[in-house]
Formats: structure tokens, C-alpha cells, sequence
């Protein structure tokens, strides 16, 4: 097989991602990794389908990346997919199978917890785990006349006797100087816009980076560490450097949401961030642990430029804390740590689930009470939606209870009877209800504090982008407020 031009080998997103706010960096670091050694490629995203292409709705962006495939015929098609997303990407497969000839390659979490099933749905290679080393000498072997797969660590295949082969593991590898993301293949313009979708609830021009790789916790419900380990490695301060100045300087990118799954791990690592951040004069979010952010680190953090911390609490009930997600952390912790933040003048992100294996309808009436109690700027408020690879799918789901067409109806804010092993009597009225008050008491906090709105109009150029958001968020909050009062009024 020979690769003569980029549309050779070309990765895809599933269709919806194509109007997220937040790019997919596993993909764009697989597309940087894969030039950088000498085999360019496309993403098949807003860019690649012209500089006016906007998402037209899951069904037709499908149908627009498949025309276009078929258009391109690459020989190799990479797919990422998450496991809410993993039906759709099977269908893709399957329907561009029909259409032409090509090697289909599917890596991410999902593909990584499930590399024979996914072989049986129709893929031909699995990455498993970390995709860049992998992806690479894939490509590199499928040019040989005669490849032989079997050498190839973290992958499977179905060999020419049928079987399903599953390789030895790879190691993980030494991201100090790895290469940049492939920023130039996606549309950038669209992910740096001004929003408040990146840092959230924080309108301002933002990118996202990955300072570090790896998890050393295991909490049950997640499966991220199936794919960068438990070990937590780190790029070189100069390599975080040269990205965010990159994303600064070309991009007009105001401010950076680190998508490290716990950035206060090591003290010295956040240290240098800071120093990073304070030097570029950019302002910054992170992902932390509320047992691992101490008065100096956040009095630090904040004296960087640091707007917001997101805290995934997941639960009031110290139970389903203990028991159920293996949080290692007590709620009096999490009370500590939000104080604090408020202290500084940090904002707080609270991530919750509802529905966790067997949560009672007193336990989750706690997870609300406590969410009120914390006063969080943001919050995301879901629905536990089991995941595989993760010890709750592994302990309460039999094997092949669940397949990959039952996601097709589910995302993290709409239940399944199938997935739901909680003792809440009704999951989704109950959901639903409960967005709805803490969204409230988050848009009457917006109203109340907008000093800092005010100080990123003066610190900041676009301002006239910058006014023009503002009105229209001050427009939907006066009309959210005007329905409130009108609600009032008709009450009386």
C-alpha cells in the first residue's frame, strides 16, 4: 500500500462533534504525530469541507462526511469515538465498507475496553490504549507487500485464518517533546471564537491543551486510564510553552482550559503552569481534586490568571462516595476546598451524576441539597451512564446485557431503563427537575456577579466581539428574568 497524497489516509469525528466548541485533541495529536513522521493526512471536519461549511444537523453532516469519503476514497479511514457515540461510527463503517475499498482503523476508549467486539462489528484494526506510537507503525506496516500485524504492540486484528488477535500491550510513551496537535487541519476560527463553552461560563477566546497524561485514581465509573494509564506522565515545560504561545499568537486564543484529568497532582507541575500562564499574561482553567488543592496552590493558581477549577463531586451521599464511585474523598473536603476558591476569587465548576448503582431517592435528595449548599458558578449535573472498562459496567452489567446499539437513544441527560441499576423511582422526572433548580440558582448568580465580565472587557482586546457576546447573553438572561417575574405575577 502506498500513501501519495494526504487524502490517503484520512481521520474522522463522529458527525455531532462537528459543532462542538471544544476540538478533539486525541485526533488532532494522532494527525500532528502522523505528519510529523513523514505521512500527512486530513481530518474530515468543517475545515476540510470549505471555509463557509457550518454543521447541518447530525443526519446530514453524516451524510456529508460519507459523499466526501466516498469522493476521496481513502485507503485508510481512522475513526475516534466515544462509547454514547460508538453506534453511529459502526454505521459509518459499515455504510463506506459498501461504497469502496479501504483499511478501517478505530481507537478511544470504548474501542480500547472492547477490541474483539469491535473487530466483530466490522473494524479491521483496533488501537488499544495510547494511539500515536501505535497509529504509526500500523501505517508504516500495512506498506510492506507481505505486513506482518503480530509485531505491532497495542493492536487487534482478525488474522488470515479468521482469528481475532489481540497483541501484547505497548508501553506508554515519553510525551516530554511530543508533537503539537495538528491545529491547522480543523477549523479554528470556529473553536476560538468568543464563548463560554470552553471555560465554562467564561466568555472569552479559548483552546484547550493537555498538559499531562494518566490517572493514579481509579474511581469505578471511569475509563480514561484504560487509555493513558494510572502513571502520570508530563511534557516539558518548553514543549506546554511553545503550544499555548502558538495558540496565542496565531490564533488570538485570550485563555487555555487544561484538559489534564487532575492538574494538581504535582505540586511542582502546577508550579511551572503558573509560571507559564503568569508570564503569557493568559488567563486559564484547569480540572482538579478537591483533596489536592491546598490554600497556597490555590492563592498560587489564582495569582496566575487561573479563572475557574472543575471538580468532578459526583455525589452528596457519602455512601455512593465510599461505596459505589471510590472518590477517596469526604464531602466536608469538598465544602473546604469550594470556600476557598471563593476566598480567592477562583470560580467552581461541580460535576454530579445521578442514577449510580444502587442510589435511593433519600441519597440522591442529598446530592441536591449539597449542590445548592456549594453555590458552584457552573455545574454539570448527569446521568451515570455505564461505560466499558469501568469496574460499575464489569460488576453490574452481565456480559452482553449491553451492546453498542443500546447507546443509540442515550446521552449523559437522558436515562435508559437498561442501563438504570439505581432505586430511584422515577430517573428521568427526577433529573430533569433538578437541572432545572440548580440551573436557576447558577443564572441568578450570573446576574448578581459580573465584575468579572467587567475585567475581562478592560484587560482584553476584542472587545467589540467581546460587547456583542455580552449582549446576547444579557439579552437571554433578561428574558429568562422576564419569564421568572411573568411566572410571578401569574401566580398572584
Amino acid at each position: 500500500m502506498k500513501f501519495d497524497k494526504p487524502t490517503d489516509i484520512a481521520l474522522i469525528l463522529p458527525p455531532h462533534r462537528l459543532k462542538d466548541i471544544r476540538y478533539s485533541l486525541g485526533l488532532l495529536y494522532i494527525a500532528g504525530y502522523l505528519r510529523d513522521h513523514g505521512y500527512d493526512n486530513v481530518i474530515l471536519e468543517n475545515r476540510f469541507f470549505g471555509p463557509d461549511y457550518e454543521y447541518r444537523g447530525r443526519d446530514q453532516t453524516r451524510e456529508d462526511i460519507i459523499n466526501k469519503l466516498v469522493e476521496i476514497k481513502p485507503k485508510i479511514i481512522g475513526f475516534t469515538s466515544s462509547t454514547i457515540e460508538i453506534y453511529e461510527v459502526v454505521a459509518m463503517n459499515r455504510k463506506l465498507k459498501s461504497e469502496f475499498n479501504f483499511i478501517s482503523i478505530i481507537g478511544g476508549p470504548h474501542a480500547t475496553a472492547l477490541p474483539k467486539e469491535m473487530i466483530n462489528l466490522g473494524f479491521n484494526f483496533i488501537v488499544i490504549g495510547e494511539g500515536e506510537a501505535t497509529a504509526l507503525e500500523l501505517v508504516r506496516e500495512l506498506q510492506n507487500e507481505n505486513p506482518d500485524f503480530s509485531k505491532i504492540k497495542g493492536i487487534a486484528y482478525r488474522n488470515s485464518a479468521g482469528e481475532i488477535i489481540v497483541n501484547e500491550s505497548r508501553p506508554l510513551m515519553d510525551i516530554a517533546n511530543l508533537s503539537l496537535p495538528a491545529y491547522d487541519k480543523i477549523k479554528m476560527e470556529k473553536y476560538t471564537k468568543m464563548s463560554d463553552e470552553v471555560i465554562r461560563g467564561v466568555p472569552i477566546k479559548a483552546a484547550v491543551v493537555m498538559a499531562s497524561r494518566g490517572c493514579p485514581y481509579v474511581c469505578t465509573f471511569c475509563a480514561c486510564n484504560r487509555v493513558y494509564g494510572h502513571r502520570v506522565r508530563y511534557r516539558s515545560m518548553i514543549n506546554i510553552k511553545q503550544e499555548i504561545q502558538h495558540l496565542r499568537d496565531k490564533y488570538n486564543v485570550e485563555g487555555i482550559w487544561f484538559a489534564d484529568d487532575t492538574m494538581t497532582i504535582s505540586k511542582e507541575h502546577i508550579k511551572n503552569i503558573c509560571a507559564i500562564m503568569k508570564e503569557l499574561k493568559m488567563f486559564w482553567g484547569a480540572q482538579a481534586r478537591v483533596d489536592l488543592a491546598d490554600e497556597k496552590i490555590i492563592k498560587l493558581m489564582k495569582d496566575s490568571g487561573c479563572l475557574q477549577l472543575d471538580f468532578g463531586v459526583e455525589s452528596g451521599s457519602q455512601r455512593i462516595l465510599d461505596e459505589i464511585v471510590n472518590k477517596k474523598v469526604k464531602l466536608e473536603q469538598t465544602k473546604t476546598t469550594f470556600a476557598l476558591c471563593k476566598k480567592y476569587g477562583i470560580r467552581t465548576h461541580a460535576s454530579f451524576m445521578l442514577g449510580l448503582p444502587t442510589e435511593t431517592d433519600s441519597e440522591a435528595a442529598e446530592t441536591l441539597k449539597f449542590a445548592q449548599k456549594l453555590k458552584p458558578n457552573w455545574y454539570a449535573f448527569g446521568i451515570f451512564t455505564p461505560l466499558p472498562g469501568t469496574e460499575l459496567y464489569e460488576k453490574y452489567y452481565a456480559p452482553g446485557e449491553i451492546t453498542h446499539d443500546n447507546y443509540k437513544e442515550v446521552t449523559f441527560h437522558k436515562p435508559s431503563k437498561k442501563f438504570d441499576k439505581s432505586k430511584i423511582t422515577d430517573l428521568a422526572a427526577l433529573h430533569a427537575k433538578w437541572r432545572q433548580i440548580l440551573w436557576e440558582g447558577i443564572k441568578w448568580r450570573e446576574i448578581f456577579h459580573p465584575l468579572l465580565f467587567i475585567k475581562l472587557l478592560v484587560v482584553l482586546p476584542n472587545k467589540v466581539e467581546r460587547l456583542r457576546y455580552y449582549g446576547f447573553k444579557f439579552r437571554r438572561l433578561g428574558k429568562y428574568v422576564w419569564n421568572k417575574i411573568g411566572l410571578k405575577f401569574s401566580l398572584k
